[in-house]
């Protein structure tokens, strides 16, 4: 899949986090954007995680609610 970039993320997105191919995918929201990382709740965490961009990929709100 795509490289997401820093700049194309904002508030609200739904991303999927995946370092590499076989890793265990982990939904969640960006809550904010700094030059350098998305801010990504995780579905279960109470916080949100510094999360490199190149990491995520685009998901949807369903993929969320499973």
């Amino acid at each position: 899949s795509e490289v997401v970039k820093i700049s194309d993320l904002k508030e609200g997105d739904w991303v999927v986090y995946r370092p590499h191919p076989d890793a265990q995918a982990e939904d969640g929201v960006v809550q904010r954007v700094t030059e350098r990382y998305a801010f990504v709740l995780y579905k279960g965490d109470l916080h949100p995680k510094a999360t490199d961009s190149q990491y995520l990929e685009f998901g949807c709100p369903a993929a969320h609610e499973r």
